[in-house]
């Protein structure tokens, strides 16, 4: 027994000293960026950061990205940060927890976005990180004339609009007290047609008729608790073609706008849009195709 556990402790050692070395060259990538020619959707997410993290607009550092709440779950603000890193924008400090990185075969490597300490590329025309701020704050505003803007708007709106559905069906479920949710076709199926046709604010009232409507079904005793669960989906697409076909006037479940709200969404209505909460409680899918996208100019062709 005495034999088993120095062993483990030192394959344990050993293996921290492995994530350490790959902490270490790790920090030498993303040293720098020039962030003039950085992409629009970037700049957005680049920008939120540091609008809401006061020490990475001043340091350019910042950790714990799990509490900065930039989108309505934490697993889209892990691929967002990864993004950043990805193009060179974010880099790894050497303060970050060796647990944070998980080494491969060979070179390769993964890490936990949410336990790394991140810190933003310096900038190659030597500005300070407030001055990369508010350069990023002039990019956001360039509005159509960057021709990324359409494209950039739409892939923002639809990221956190399905992230933001499918967070508030999870709680919905949760909070009723029914099985676990598992997502499929079907059901990623339901979420996108209903913000086809209804704003985020929207969508979040019909996927709490439809859950309260499931839970009910639940209590009764010729209903299995997994079955009424799955009624969520089909219930959610007739739901939605019910009101567009009758012109149900759909009353949004909001938060506070300011305090409340993820920041990638009060960043994308209020500074990318220019609509702020007017535009969330009315921008759907369809609206975004027929305005955004169908300008040429905005679309960036």
């Amino acid at each position: 027994l005495m034999e088993r556990k120095e062993r483990e402790e030192q394959e344990e050692r050993q293996k921290s000293a492995h994530q350490r070395n790959a902490i270490a060259d790790i920090c030498q990538r993303n040293q720098t960026f020039r962030y003039d020619d950085i992409g629009y959707l970037d700049a957005v997410i680049a920008f939120s950061i540091m609008l809401v993290s006061d020490e990475a607009c001043e340091q350019g550092t910042f950790q714990q990205s799990d509490g900065l709440h930039l989108c309505a779950s934490t697993a889209l603000s892990a691929k967002l940060l990864a993004r950043l890193f990805n193009v060179g924008i974010l880099g790894i400090q050497k303060t970050t927890p060796w647990q944070a990185i998980e080494p491969g075969t060979g070179d390769t490597w993964s890490y936990y976005p949410h336990q790394v300490h991140w810190k933003f590329a310096q900038d190659l025309d030597d500005r300070s990180y407030p001055a990369v701020m508010a350069l990023l704050g002039e990019i956001i505003d360039e509005r159509e004339d960057d021709p990324e803007y359409g494209q950039a708007v739409a892939e923002l709106w639809r990221m956190l609009a399905y992230d933001d559905a499918l967070d508030h069906l999870t709680q919905e479920v949760d909070d009723y007290r029914l099985p676990d949710l598992h997502v499929g076709p079907k059901t990623e199926e339901a979420i996108w047609h209903a913000l086809e046709y209804f704003s985020i604010p929207q969508v979040r009232r019909e996927i709490t008729n439809v859950v309260k409507n499931a839970a009910a079904l639940s209590q009764r005793r010729d209903f299995v608790r997994r079955r009424a669960l799955n009624t969520i989906p089909g219930n959610l697409i007739s739901y939605v073609d019910r009101a567009v076909s009758e012109g149900w006037q759909v009353s949004p479940i909001m938060h506070n706008w300011q305090n409340e709200e993820p920041i990638l969404l009060t960043v994308l209505f209020n500074r990318v849009l220019g609509t702020g909460l007017p535009g969330f409680k009315m921008l759907s899918n369809g609206v975004l195709k027929s305005s955004i996208l169908a300008d040429p100019n905005a679309a960036g062709s």
